[in-house]
């Protein structure tokens, strides 16, 4: 290359450099661009969650929704302004709270604002810290490439991310109730009751089984109990309504309660309860009822929407109230395995009584002398039959007092292993029906033979019964407390 061009390209390379200087030296930053260092500063609102106590959306016109935390951890929803402690309100998602926090917390500054002023209808967050401070975010609806204006503890004017508190202020404290109406129990109650029209039906879990205290004291079906639960806590509630809805005409009212223990040793406890009033269809597809909810620890009354689940129509929900529906299906709901003697004694001949006891080489029949033998197996056969119709078939079960014509032929009384009393029972016909009575349960089984040891006369051999005083048995001696 020849002197003169070498000139030249030097003077071309230095005329550009000179020119991509003025340019990068007249060029002004890219206003509000989050990664200008000039103007992203750290975090807008800088908060620690886990000392927030209380958080306060107040709308224009000084409407607020708001969230406090519990003693237990939790969060309830209530329209009091932030400074308020209520001792009452409705449950919320705690999850969806705390995460509301977290995004607070961790807003960045997308640039500063200081010339800009914000509206006085901005809607305004408000948090009360553990320590009684209050901190605050007014921030304008409104936003322009993302952004939108925010004023931080009513003196910094920043610029940040709209997305960032669009959750706090579109939906919020509202929409993070809990929106089931039992809102605050779960499956864990303790007691139910259910009432429709003049139909009631208590039920309550001792010792972790469920059993029926009224109209009857008996052994509750805890599967049923468990489908019926489920279905009520399935509902979802559609709209919280306001006080001129209240249900007065309930088609079904639902008690539930449960036990929380307050301290360690389990010296006290604190009755959490809900009452739930199922009125009529809220639409015209009836897809879902007007209902209201009463509680220890929630509003005075609370009208809602619900949404009908898999309970349809009025008489599915009168049908909750149904007692019988309840109540048992096997005769004996302990565990086969769990009776170790067993006594078939039929009424009025004392000389057919026979008796057997279990040990680890099998069953052994009851000699009247006191003795044992090992039983035959035609008796092991039939030992078999009847323990297993007893704890594993289902019988129509009824109230006793309402089922007419029940003539006991054979008791059966049954023990453990320890001598431990699992109560007796008495099998007979009903119209020729077996049936078995045990306190104040009646089964009938229409298409079950009776077991060989019942020792019972089939049905069209049965003798004209006697004219006789009324039955004597009482509810202890056909082992109702079992």
């Amino acid at each position: 290359m020849s002197k003169a061009a070498t000139v030249v390209l030097l003077v071309i390379a230095l005329g550009l450099g000179a020119t991509l200087f003025l340019i990068n030296r007249g060029a002004s930053p890219a206003p509000n661009g989050p990664s200008d260092a000039q103007t992203t500063t750290g975090p807008a609102f800088e908060i620690d969650p886990a000392q927030v106590r209380a958080m306060t959306v107040t709308e224009p016109g000084g409407v607020t929704r708001s969230v406090y935390r519990t003693d237990l951890g939790g969060w309830i929803y209530a329209e009091l302004p932030v400074s308020a402690t209520p001792d009452v309100g409705w449950p919320t998602d705690a999850t969806q709270v705390n995460s509301a926090l977290r995004t607070l917390s961790l807003i960045p500054v997308a640039g500063d604002a200081e010339s800009a002023s914000i509206s006085d209808t901005a809607p305004i967050i408000e948090l009360r810290m553990a320590d009684g401070s209050t901190r605050s975010l007014q921030v304008e609806r409104d936003s322009v490439g993302g952004n939108t204006l925010a004023r931080v503890d009513e003196e910094r004017l920043v610029l940040i991310e709209a997305s960032s508190v669009s959750g706090v202020l579109e939906s919020g404290p509202e929409a993070w109730r809990v929106n089931s109406p039992l809102a605050g129990i779960a499956a864990d109650a303790s007691r139910i009751t259910i009432v429709a029209g003049e139909q009631r039906v208590a039920l309550a879990k001792v010792e972790n089984r469920w059993i029926m205290r009224g109209p009857i004291s008996a052994r509750a079906d805890e599967a049923v109990i468990r489908t019926v639960l489920e279905a009520i806590l399935k509902m979802r509630i559609t709209q919280f309504a306001g006080e001129d809805s209240l249900v007065t005409d309930p088609i079904v009212t639902i008690e539930v309660e449960r036990d929380d223990l307050v301290r360690d040793d389990g010296s006290a406890r604190r009755v959490t309860s809900r009452t739930l009033a199922i009125g009529g269809q809220a639409d015209a597809g009836g897809s879902t009822r007007r209902a209201t909810v009463r509680g220890t620890d929630l509003p005075s009354a609370t009208s809602l929407v619900v949404e009908r689940g898999s309970i349809i129509t009025d008489q599915q929900f009168a049908n909750l109230a149904r007692a019988e529906a309840y109540l048992s299906k096997t005769a004996v709901p302990e565990r086969r395995e769990d009776i170790g003697i067993i006594l078939f004694r039929p009424l009025g001949d004392p000389t057919s009584d026979r008796g057997f006891r279990r040990d680890l080489e099998g069953w052994n029949e009851m000699r009247p002398d006191g003795g044992m033998r090992t039983a035959e197996l035609p008796d092991r056969e039939a030992l078999t039959a009847a323990i297993t119709m007893l704890t594993g078939t289902p019988g129509e079960a009824r109230i006793a007092a309402n089922i007419e014509g029940f003539r006991p032929l054979t008791r059966v009384e049954m023990y453990t292993l320890d001598d431990s009393d699992l109560g007796s029972l008495q099998a007979g016909y009903v119209d020729g029906t077996l049936a078995i009575r045990r306190g104040n349960v009646l089964w009938l089984y229409p298409e079950v033979q009776a077991p060989a040891l019942f020792q019972l006369p089939s049905p069209d051999q049965l003798e004209p019964e006697p004219e006789r005083e009324p039955s004597d048995a009482s509810d202890s001696d056909t082992g109702d407390n079992k």
